[in-house]
């Protein structure tokens, strides 16, 4: 405000300045100035022109120079442009001289009192500072000028760089002096009040609408007030960010703040943005001694009562210049064994050095620091809306774009582990592209990424092998007016992966191995047990389908999926002549959750996944509130056996879920699985080292299984 009124006043300033007739600027009465010691060898044609031509010499000279009279052009004032280019600045060291009762104003610059003036120019003292000496001398000068001079003139004469009052001033009644001052305060009000009358009920500027973020786990997206900014710009436009489930939504302005999700950083100018984040999942997982029908139970943790941090995340996201949002997301919670596919069948043996001749499977447990979300979206492109670069989730299935953090039941379904995510994490390098249709009802997300579905690690993938596929979404209900709380969610994905042909016998001449933990995982990666194990085999590509089904009605929600793949060219290993043919696998799962306190599930249209649960009243018990409740339950199974070789197993699990949400950042969950299982003992195939030989549960039985969780994020 005070930046705006100064402007205003210097821009006045300046064109009742150019408006005076070239004779109101000279002396009415013809005097000159007081001869003074000056430091400048010449004396230049405008003070305020060359205000520091003084100290361009380094020789300074004592003789005297007689001061040339205070008159400028009225057509080119020279102090125009200073004032248009420093309106700031000047305006903010103006003040208006302080009129003493001897008749002069306060001037600071002289090093004694100055005399009363009694008749023509006020009399100085000659100073010992160059340019004291100069300002004084001008804004004395100040004082001889015509009463009929504008007051923008007095203004005029402080320029930007100087931090000096003006000089005295007569006083008394009608003098020019107060009439000067008396007119610039004045012109002030007035414009003080016109600005206010027009700002009156605007308050904060407001940003631009924008749309919820479509990277996943974001915290910008509409829906979030800001807090009272006290930022002095507005924040510029700028379109919705990429990251799903973002707090940076259209009315944000400059500020630090802990927003619904986390740490928050906004620029003056909102055109940069950040979040601070993370998640910590802690899991406490038993089984039931009791497991009738089961045989053999896999090494490793086995079925063991374990604690196990399920995830533990640091991340940061954003927007950057309005149309570049970023993720960068590691996990510290995973750790691995150092794998090599020739023995499927070798059992874990958890922290000890591997045994000679038994394959690496076995071997030394390492923690890993997993790399999740790290890529960039570049917003706003033709045609293709946005393309996304870097470490993401490929477009294929709906819970497995989800991100972890809103997850209905503490795992995915083993579909995860079979197709959608395995030995990946769910995360592959590639670039992609989704867009959406103006009304939002329907979408289309392609990709391009490398394959490291089933024979890399996580940060890594070695060989000639890829993925090409997408997901079209289709909204055909959609409830405006309460956002989503009745919906219905149609998808289909389908991808096409090529694999490493480039194999050898330090692999077994294989390159593809699909197996599943259990629907509760008491430790990570390798070391628990298998449900499901096809062992290892080799293949040239893969095919895969998955349709999808949501249904949303106020509080009841109903998902489904079912996934089918193929895998062409298959072999117990390259190196043998036999032939697997075209070998299918299948799955499929299909939930159904209730919340008890009346909340749903928010839908990211632009995606076509959930984003958070926010209760409508947080966990406060002085307050009495006791936040969000859900129950639910799920079915999955799993189909892995193919043709007369391929025996990976059939397994099913029910699981019961309760979900206490105390608030939209932390939840505890509750777990009870029931498994059943039928797999055949396995058996290595002539001829190889260890090939379609799956580490598994072996029988035909049920395990039971119990899990708690506490998580939060932000």
């Amino acid at each position: 405000m005070f930046k705006t009124t100064c402007i205003l006043i210097t821009v006045l300033a300046l064109t009742t300045f150019s408006a005076q007739p070239a004779a109101a600027q000279s002396d009415a009465q013809g005097s000159r100035f007081k001869r003074t010691k000056r430091t400048s060898p010449t004396f230049p044609a405008d003070p305020f022109e060359a205000e520091d031509s003084d100290e361009a010499d380094g020789n300074p000279s004592d003789s005297e120079i007689a001061p040339r009279p205070f008159s400028r052009p009225a057509s080119n004032p020279p102090t125009a442009v200073k004032v248009r280019g420093g309106a700031s600045e000047s305006a903010g060291r103006l003040r208006s001289p302080v009129v003493r009762d001897d008749g002069l104003s306060d001037d600071s610059l002289d090093s004694e009192p100055a005399q009363p003036r009694k008749s023509g120019l006020p009399k100085t003292k000659e100073q010992d500072g160059p340019r004291q000496t100069r300002h004084t001398t001008i804004n004395r000068a100040l004082a001889a000028q015509p009463a009929t001079r504008k007051p923008a003139t007095y203004l005029a004469q402080f320029e930007g760089g100087e931090n000096v009052e003006p000089g005295p001033q007569p006083s008394g009644d009608g003098t020019p002096a107060e009439v000067t001052v008396q007119s610039l305060q004045e012109q002030i009000a007035e414009l003080t009040a016109r600005i206010n009358a027009l700002t009156a009920g605007q308050g904060r500027a407001p940003m631009p609408q924008n749309e919820p973020s479509t990277v996943q786990g974001s915290v910008f997206g509409p829906g979030v007030a800001a807090p009272p900014s006290s930022a002095t710009s507005p924040p510029g436009p700028g379109e919705p960010s990429t990251v799903q489930g973002s707090v940076f939504g259209s009315d944000v302005t400059a500020r630090s703040a802990w927003a619904n999700d986390g740490l928050t950083f906004i620029s003056a100018d909102g055109t940069y943005k950040t979040h601070l984040g993370g998640l910590v999942q802690l899991d406490l997982i038993t089984f039931a001694n009791d497991m009738p029908g089961i045989t053999s139970v896999p090494g490793g943790a086995g079925t063991q009562t374990a604690t196990n941090f399920r995830r533990l995340r640091l991340r940061a996201d954003g927007t950057m210049y309005n149309f570049i949002d970023w993720v960068a997301e590691v996990d510290f919670s995973g750790f691995v064994q150092n794998l090599d596919q020739r023995d499927a069948a070798a059992p874990n043996l958890g922290l000890r050095s591997f045994p000679t001749g038994t394959g690496v499977e076995a071997g030394n447990t390492i923690n890993v620091i997993q790399p999740t979300t790290i890529f960039m979206t570049f917003k706003d492109i033709p045609v293709l809306g946005n393309i996304r670069v870097g470490n993401q989730q490929d477009w294929f299935s709906f819970e497995h774009i989800e991100s972890a953090r809103f997850l209905d039941f503490m795992e995915r379904s083993p579909m995860m582990d079979v197709f959608s995510g395995p030995n990946n994490n769910g995360y592959t390098p590639g670039v992609s592209a989704f867009n959406n249709t103006p009304d939002k009802m329907a979408g289309a997300q392609i990709g391009v990424y490398k394959n490291n579905a089933y024979d890399s690690g996580y940060t890594f993938n070695v060989g000639d092998a890829w993925t090409y596929g997408g997901r079209l979404i289709w909204t055909p209900y959609y409830d405006e007016e309460s956002k989503g709380r009745y919906m219905v969610h149609t998808g289909f994905g389908t991808e096409y992966r090529t694999f490493n042909d480039n194999v050898s016998a330090t692999t077994g001449f294989d390159n593809v191995r699909l197996r599943s933990r259990g629907d509760l995982r008491n430790v990570s990666a390798t070391l628990d047990p298998n449900y499901a194990d096809t062992g290892n085999f080799y293949a040239t590509s893969q095919l895969m389908i998955d349709p999808e089904l949501v249904v949303q009605v106020g509080p009841f929600l109903f998902q489904s999926e079912y996934t089918s793949t193929w895998f062409y060219g298959a072999k117990p290993a390259k190196n043998l002549p036999t032939s697997l043919g075209s070998v299918f696998f299948q799955g499929g799962y299909l939930e159904t959750l209730v919340f008890l306190t009346g909340e749903n599930r928010d839908y990211n249209r632009q995606q076509g996944v959930f984003n958070r649960v926010v209760p409508k009243n947080k966990f406060n018990r002085s307050a009495g509130t006791w936040g969000a409740w859900q129950v639910g339950v799920r079915y999955d199974w799993l189909d892995m056996n193919s043709g007369q070789f391929v025996s990976g197993g059939n397994a099913s699990d029910v699981t019961f879920g309760l979900n206490w949400f105390l608030n939209a950042n932390a939840r505890f969950q509750f777990n009870y699985v029931l498994s059943w299982v039928n797999n055949a003992p396995p058996v290595t195939f002539p001829g190889t080292l260890g090939a379609l030989n799956g580490s598994r549960f072996v029988g035909d039985g049920t395990i039971n299984s119990v899990g708690f969780r506490m998580d939060f994020n932000w």
